[in-house]
C-alpha cells in the first residue's frame, strides 16, 4: 500500500514535471521572433500564414564604375531605390507580394551629370511551400518555389519597360544558432534595352541568372527562454551572384546585421564585389541595403 501510494506520487510529479516542459516550450515557440532568419538580399524559404501581412519598406544604394564599353561615355551611375513590399499568406503554404520601387538616377559623364527620378519595374511573385521539417522549435528545412514577372511602370527613365518573367526557388536550413539559405532564381529578358538606364548604348539584352548564398548566425541570445526569447540579433554574410547569357558575371559579398522581434525585424548590409568579370555594362562597386519588416 505504502509502495503504491510513493509511486502514485513518483508518476504524479514526473506527469508535473513534463506538463511544465511541454509549457516552457510552446511559451518559447511562441515568443521566438516571427520573421525567421531572412537575409536582406537572398530569396527566403519562409512565408507568411494565412491572412498575414509582410510589410517590407526597404532602401538600396547602388555605385556604379565606368562602362567597358568604348561606345559608351558614362563615367558612373549613382541609384538610390527606395521600394515597398506587401507580402499576404492567401493560403496554406501560398503567398503573393508586390514590390514598388521609387528610383532617383545619377549619371556622370565626361563634362555633365544626369539626374533623374521615376519609379522603377515593379515586382509581381508567387511562392509556393513545397516542403517543411520541423524537427524542433526552432530547428527547421524549408523549401519553396516562387515566379512572377517584372512589370513596366510606364516610364524608361531609370528602368526598362518590358515584362520581364522569372522562375526561382528557395532552401533554408536551421540549425541551432545557425541558418544557411540558398535561392535560384533565372529571368527572361524581353527588352531590347536592358541598361539603357544605366549606360546608354549597352548592348546587353541578356537573360540572366541570380545566385545568392546567405549564412546568418545568431549572437544573442544564445539560447531561447521564456524570458528572453522576445527578440534576437543575427550577423549575416551573403554571396550576391548574376550570370548573365551573355557571359557576363558579377558577385558580391555583402556583411550584414539582423534584428528580429515579435513584429517587427532591422537589416542592413554593405556588399563589396568579388568577381567582376563585366563587359557589356559598368561593373558594381558598392551596394547598400536598409530594410525594416513589419506583421499585421
Amino acid at each position: 500500500m505504502h509502495t503504491a501510494i510513493l509511486s502514485g506520487r513518483r508518476s504524479s510529479w514526473h506527469l508535473r514535471r513534463m506538463i511544465v516542459a511541454i509549457g516552457a516550450a510552446a511559451c518559447t515557440l511562441a515568443a521566438t521572433p516571427a520573421l525567421a532568419q531572412e537575409a536582406i538580399n537572398t530569396e527566403s524559404a519562409t512565408q507568411p500564414g494565412v491572412g498575414t501581412l509582410y510589410l517590407k519598406p526597404q532602401f538600396r544604394l547602388w555605385r556604379y564604375g565606368v562602362s567597358r564599353d568604348p561606345a559608351s561615355s558614362v563615367q558612373g551611375v549613382t541609384r538610390a531605390e527606395a521600394g515597398v513590399t506587401l507580402q499576404y499568406g492567401v493560403a496554406k503554404d501560398w503567398s503573393l507580394s508586390l514590390k514598388v520601387p521609387a528610383v532617383v538616377q545619377e549619371q556622370t559623364f565626361p563634362a555633365s551629370r544626369n539626374l533623374a527620378a521615376s519609379i522603377g519595374q515593379i515586382e509581381a511573385l508567387f511562392k509556393f511551400r513545397v516542403y517543411r521539417s520541423d524537427t524542433s522549435a526552432l530547428d527547421t528545412v524549408r523549401a519553396v518555389v516562387y515566379g512572377g514577372a517584372m512589370l513596366p511602370s510606364g516610364d524608361d527613365t531609370v528602368a526598362p519597360q518590358s515584362v520581364d518573367p522569372f522562375i526561382g526557388a528557395s532552401v533554408m536550413l536551421i540549425r541551432g544558432r545557425w541558418g544557411l539559405t540558398q535561392s535560384l532564381r533565372y529571368t527572361v529578358t524581353t527588352g531590347a534595352d536592358s541598361w539603357k538606364w544605366i549606360a546608354p548604348g549597352a548592348p546587353s539584352a541578356a537573360d540572366y541568372l541570380r545566385y545568392d548564398t546567405s549564412l546568418m548566425y545568431r549572437v544573442f541570445p544564445a539560447e531561447f527562454t521564456a524570458e528572453n526569447s522576445s527578440s534576437a540579433w543575427y550577423a549575416s554574410l551573403e554571396l550576391n551572384g548574376q550570370y548573365e547569357t551573355s557571359g557576363d558575371n558579377e558577385i558580391l559579398l555583402a556583411p550584414g546585421l539582423l534584428y528580429e522581434a515579435q513584429r517587427f525585424a532591422a537589416e542592413f548590409s554593405v556588399g563589396f564585389p568579388i568577381v567582376k568579370d563585366v563587359r557589356d555594362r559598368p561593373a558594381t562597386q558598392l551596394q547598400v541595403s536598409v530594410g525594416l519588416r513589419f506583421v499585421f
